[in-house]
């Protein structure tokens, strides 16, 4: 090698070895850097998440081992990688990259100075080599790296080494506390505030307080941190303390029942993390309770894990209990008594106590631990002692108190029960209430007991008398050791001892009450045979049969019941008849025979009837059978029972009347009603009603030949009834005709359904009921007849009428100012009044003003709100209509006391064909009215002739329909309007169907007033509108 070529290599080894001086250079400043900023990360990290936050201290290794990462890889990528061997290709390259005018004569220089190049000329090789040798040797290869390249790297190493240097210098410990704590030591950075003590881990027993405290040094904050994290939870729970007095933060925790983590966080220091340990109560793992009962009961022991047990009075409970863990000591707490030690082990885990139980207890255990010396009390238990009752004494027979003669032969029928077991049963008797006298009757077994004994009066109380009084029980006895108070007693009976005399006349009296019964089955048959009569003539599109079946099904399950116990009753009187040894003397076979034919009605024809009724109910289609049969079963029931009444002696008349009455009312309602449906429809469709208007007239027609035909009866048995107090009832009824005349009603009905104003119809027909219905009332019997309560309730509405009216005087007399300068005293006044027409509404609800006296407690009501509300015209309004409804209860109450005789009238002929074949028409007859041709026009009866006591005049015709709502015509005056005046000029007082007729008229008339002021074109179209909305 020639000295150009040693020089060329010398200038490329040097332009190397600046190179590499420069990649060590940034190398490790770049390291500095890198290791600088690991550095405080780990300081970052270590104080806000391990320190502050109490991270785990784990995160450290995994902090040291990225430390490590990190500054592996910035050596080998900022230092490690840029270091190379010596190239002079490489560093050829750099050169000719730093001096472009070489134009490749170095690179090709150092490519070609060893090679031999056969190719190539020698002499050119030469030549190359020469002219490169002359460009480079001025140059200097160390300008690759330019000094200002080492500036940087340079400055950056050492602001990092400075860097470092002051924050060491300035914090020296923080600088040592987190090289300590990567180096995995246990200590803490420096704070101002300083934990100093805290208390630390602690063990308590469950359920128990623990005050947690830390005192602190430094600088005191006015606020700390408590941080508590029950085990098994992952979130910590903060708590803000304020500082206690000196230096101590603390903070009382109530009840703990799992083990619990904390801390305190003060200031700026954190204390370490403690645990409080919680010892549970000792459970018990294994319960036995035993129960050895008295040994008279016989019962075995028993054995139950509840420690809540019941147990018989005597018996012994011994508890054998196991817990864990372990316990040092054991008590029984009971209620009321000082605690008593229990029975413990050696080992601590077996409990046992016994006690013979009188009363309940309420008892718990109190356990102390054996480790910590902790005291446990348990939950609170119960034994239920239950005392043995004596015995349970039922006496079956005899089941009343009752006369008795000296001869009376007394069966006692028995049941005994006792829990565990008889021993003996007495007889109990005392007379006249003097001492108990015990009788023997003889021992017993078993818990459960049913005897029969015969006891003789006369036998065993051989001086008894007439008047005296026996009463008698039953006692039984148990098995329980003390016998002498643990006897049961059953209910007394009381014998009133009479003599044969006064024991029939108390038989007669008795089966005069089974009698009545009997009479009640006998009228409930009675309807039951008039309403099958209606059904079977009825028309189907007419009346609806199927209710009505399931009806009279139901009310033939009535009278078998009723019946049925008529038959035990019977049964039983003659039992006690035999006991007295007077069978004979009462009549016994006679009674026993008539029993045995009512038993026979009521075990085969009443269920036969009951059959067919539900046959004929659940097929429609072929009822008719089954109804015939059913009427042809109740027939004979209904003769039956006639023959068995009327061989014990009882009279029927007013039970006739009552049930033809009935059917009338439940006839009039089903017309009622199909005169209402008739006038829906007349409305939606006109052309549809053709044929039901001709049979409703019939039927109302019917109807009133029905009630004309009762009224007959009715008058006739007001003659011939010698009971006062049935003749007073027929009396009332009469009377209500004559007040309520529903013959008139019904005469408008028919003529304002030929007139096919249906909303008129319905209002008659309504009045009609409403007097039938007070008829019947009066016939049963609910409407009073007493002339001295009649005398008391007009004298009573007198003095309220005149007060009344005195104050409708003053109201009428006040002006505006005055009415609304004393409206308030004028109501009080007002209340005052209704007050005393309450009053004497209780003793008015039975008599015939009981209406017209509801009517003006809701009119004077009314007056009470107006005057409140300071209205006077609609007050003067409704004290005015109080007024005339309290006249109309006295002219009511007048009538009854003005009554004349009645006396029998003749039977009049009637206009229209039809063959009366007996005193009940029913439904069947009305459905035969079918034609209306067979009713000649304007020809109806007036019952007023009847009732009067003369015959109808048949040639009156029916007054024309009335043109309008406001102009009645002459008949429907006295029905309706509520005239002063009957038929023959006599004062009548207005009924509660006229005033209610009264009240419907005044309305139809504001009505009409208001379709008047319509266009004449829509005055007809509102009218019927309103009518089917009346309707």
């Amino acid at each position: 090698m020639t000295s150009d070529e040693q020089l060329v290599e010398r200038k490329l080894r040097q332009a190397w070895r600046r190179q590499r001086r420069y990649f060590h250079l940034r190398g490790v400043s770049r390291t500095l850097i890198w290791a600088g900023t690991l550095v405080a990360l780990d300081f970052l990290v270590d104080w806000l998440f391990i320190f502050r936050l109490r991270g785990p201290a784990a995160w450290r290794l995994p902090l040291l081992v990225a430390n490590a990462g990190v500054l592996l890889w910035a050596l080998y990528y900022e230092w490690l990688r840029h270091l190379r061997r010596f190239d002079d290709v490489r560093i050829a390259l750099q050169i000719e990259g730093r001096h472009p005018e070489l134009a490749s004569l170095l690179i090709s220089y150092v490519q070609l100075k060893n090679a031999e190049q056969p190719a190539i000329s020698p002499a050119l090789l030469a030549a190359m080599r020469l002219h490169a040798l002359a460009a480079i040797k001025p140059l200097d290869f160390r300008e690759i790296v330019a000094p200002r390249q080492f500036r940087r790297p340079l400055l950056f190493a050492v602001g990092t080494i400075l860097f470092f240097a002051a924050i060491s210098v300035t914090w020296p410990r923080h600088v040592g506390a987190l090289f300590l704590r990567l180096a995995d030591r246990e200590i803490s950075y420096p704070t101002q505030t300083r934990i100093v003590s805290v208390t630390g881990n602690q063990t308590v027993k469950q359920g128990d307080t623990i005050t947690l405290a830390a005192s602190v040094a430094g600088r005191l904050p006015p606020t700390g941190e408590l941080y508590v994290r029950p085990a098994g939870d992952q979130a910590w729970h903060s708590i803000l303390l304020p500082a206690g007095s000196g230096s101590e933060f603390s903070h009382r925790i109530e009840e703990l029942f799992r083990d619990t983590d904390y801390f305190f966080r003060i200031g700026d220091d954190r204390s370490a993390e403690f645990r409080i340990t919680l010892v549970p109560p000792p459970q018990f793992v294994q319960r036995r309770v035993r129960i050895v009962h008295p040994p008279y009961t016989g019962l075995k022991d028993t054995c139950v894990d509840d420690l809540n047990v019941q147990a018989l009075d005597g018996s012994t409970v011994s508890w054998e209990l196991r817990c864990e863990p372990a316990v040092r000591s054991a008590r029984m707490l009971v209620e009321g008594h000082d605690p008593v030690e229990m029975e413990l082990d050696s080992s601590g885990s077996s409990l046992r106590y016994s006690v013979t139980l009188r009363n309940s207890l309420k008892y718990s255990f109190r356990l102390t631990d054996k480790t910590h010396g902790f005291e446990y009390d348990d939950v609170w238990h119960a034994v239920r002692v239950t005392a043995d009752n004596v015995p349970d004494v039922t006496l079956l027979d005899p089941t009343d108190d009752g006369p008795a003669t000296v001869r009376k032969r007394l069966r006692l029928l028995v049941r005994a029960t006792d829990d565990y077991g008889l021993s003996k049963i007495r007889l109990v008797y005392s007379v006249n209430g003097a001492e108990d006298v015990q009788y023997p009757l003889g021992p017993l077994t078993g818990r459960q007991t049913e005897a029969a004994f015969d006891w003789t009066l006369g036998t065993t109380i051989p001086d008894l008398q007439d008047g005296d009084v026996v009463t008698v029980a039953v006692e039984a006895c148990d098995a329980h050791e003390a016998t002498d108070s643990r006897w049961g007693r059953s209910v007394v009976r009381r014998l009133a001892i009479v003599g044969d005399a006064g024991y029939l006349r108390w038989l007669a009296d008795e089966l005069d009450e089974q009698r009545a019964d009997i009479r009640k089955a006998w009228a409930e048959e009675q309807t039951s045979l008039s309403e099958i009569q209606q059904i079977k003539g009825q028309d189907a599109d007419f009346l609806q049969t199927r209710g009505r079946l399931l009806t009279e099904e139901r009310r033939q399950g009535i009278v078998r019941r009723e019946l049925s116990g008529v038959v035990r009753r019977i049964n039983l009187l003659m039992i006690d008849l035999t006991s007295n040894d007077l069978f004979s003397e009462g009549g016994g076979e006679r009674v026993i025979e008539l029993n045995r034919t009512l038993a026979a009605v009521n075990t085969n024809h009443v269920p036969r009837a009951e059959d067919a009724l539900k046959l004929a109910r659940q097929d429609p289609v072929n009822a008719l059978p089954h109804i015939e049969h059913a009427d042809l079963e109740i027939g004979m029931i209904v003769r039956e029972l006639d023959g068995l009444l009327k061989d014990m002696g009882l009279t029927l008349t007013d039970d006739v009347l009552l049930a033809q009455l009935r059917s009338i009312i439940k006839t009039e309602e089903l017309i009622r009603r199909e005169t209402g449906e008739w006038g829906k429809q007349l409305y939606i469709d006109p052309e549809r009603t053709g044929l039901t208007q001709p049979k409703l007239i019939q039927a109302q027609h019917a109807v009133l030949k029905q009630m004309e035909l009762f009224l007959q009866q009715l008058v006739a048995a007001v003659g011939q009834e010698l009971d006062a107090a049935r003749r007073r009832r027929f009396e009332a009824a009469v009377t209500a005709f004559r007040i309520g005349r529903p013959d008139a009603a019904m005469q408008e009905a028919a003529r304002a359904i030929e007139a096919s104003k249906p909303i008129s119809g319905v209002e008659q027909q309504d009045l009609a009921l409403k007097a039938l219905r007070t008829a019947a009332e009066a016939l049963a019997g609910q409407i009073t007849d007493d002339m001295a309560t009649v005398r008391d309730v007009m004298e009573h509405l007198r003095q309220i009428l005149k007060a009344q009216q005195d104050l409708q005087q003053e109201v009428s007399q006040a002006n505006a100012q005055q009415f609304q300068e004393r409206h308030f005293q004028m109501q009080a006044r007002q209340a005052d009044i209704g007050k005393d027409l309450l009053q004497c509404s209780a003793q008015a609800v039975k008599t015939p003003a009981a209406f017209a006296v509801r009517k003006a407690q809701d009119a004077m009501k009314a007056a009470q709100t107006d005057f409140g509300k300071s209205r006077q015209e609609p007050a003067i309004m409704q004290q005015e209509e109080a007024i005339v409804c309290l006249m109309a209860a006295i002219e009511a109450l007048n009538a009854i006391r003005a009554l004349p005789p009645i006396a029998l009238p003749e039977m009049p002929e009637y206009p229209w064909e039809v063959q009366v074949v007996s005193t009940n028409v029913t439904t069947g007859d009305i459905e035969e009215l079918t034609d209306l041709n067979k009713v000649p026009s304007g020809k109806l009866m007036d019952m007023g002739d009847i009732i009067e006591g003369g015959g109808g005049d048949a040639t009156q015709p029916i007054p024309s329909a009335p043109s309008s709502a406001s102009s009645p015509p002459a008949g429907a005056a006295s029905a309706v309007a509520g005239s002063s005046s009957d038929l023959r000029g006599k004062a009548v007082a207005l009924s509660p169907e006229q005033i209610h007729a009264l009240e419907r008229r005044n309305r139809a008339a504001v009505f009409q007033n208001y379709v008047n002021r319509l266009p004449q074109e829509f005055r007809q179209q509102v009218s019927d509108y309103y009518e089917v909305l009346a309707e």
